[in-house]
């Protein structure tokens, strides 16, 4: 079955981002294909837009800010059946606070140290996840460092080196386009896109977490939709 690329986050996304099923599981097994059917090759460079607005939450689900524009850029490194990889090289966060900066109970501008991220979905995952890992795909993981500037000035770093984990929807006519999702249903955001406060003042919440939207498109001026089949 088709299913069009949406990526709930930073859910930065990422956009734009895996756990281990259970034996009851059915097997994941993705491949990304643009057109319908045609196996997209490695090097081809991914777009990936924010659906709806991106928030940071904190551990008990109360949204402390919105951004409403996320972006990322990636470039697949693998396609093969049941075994999907790509370089996430730039991931930008804005909103419509002064100089682009995020609003809610503080206002800051977003900024990710340690690009490239490594976007990932395989077969040794739960049926329909995927996962973002800190570093690119050819290195050991590592963890995702978020920083938001302005009057408060906090340092964030994921509470693990999986950065994001989410599920893939399919597409649903009557609701939405597919997408993917975090955090995986059944699941909270501080499970799936945790962070934990490791420079900052006190206006700086301890921890955080995100939910964030994007949807996948060729790197194209006209930009088309990206399936997995």
């Amino acid at each position: 079955m088709l299913k069009k690329l949406t990526m709930y986050c930073l859910a930065l996304t990422a956009l734009a981002a895996f756990s281990t099923p259970s034996s009851s599981s059915a097997a994941n097994n993705p491949q990304l294909t643009h057109p319908t059917g045609t196996v997209i090759p490695i090097g081809t460079k991914v777009t990936a837009t924010n659906v709806g607005e991106t928030e940071l939450q904190t551990t008990v689900g109360t949204t402390i800010q919105k951004c409403t524009s996320a972006a990322m850029t990636m470039e697949l490194t693998r396609n093969a059946a049941g075994n999907v990889m790509s370089n996430v090289t730039s991931a930008l966060v804005s909103g419509t606070g002064a100089g682009g900066a995020c609003t809610g109970i503080f206002t800051e501008k977003y900024s990710f140290d340690g690009l490239p991220w490594c976007l990932r979905s395989d077969n040794t995952m739960g049926e329909d996840e995927f996962q973002v890992y800190g570093g690119a795909c050819s290195e050991a993981a590592k963890k995702v460092t978020l920083k938001l500037t302005g009057t408060a000035n906090c340092k964030y770093e994921s509470t693990t080196t999986t950065f994001v984990k989410g599920t893939v929807t399919t597409d649903s006519p009557a609701t939405q386009d597919a997408g993917l999702q975090v955090p995986r249903t059944g699941h909270t955001p501080t499970e799936d896109a945790g962070l934990i406060k490791v420079e900052g003042g006190i206006a700086c919440p301890s921890s955080g977490a995100l939910r964030i939207a994007f949807t996948l498109e060729t790197d194209s001026a006209a930009a088309e939709p990206i399936y997995i089949s």
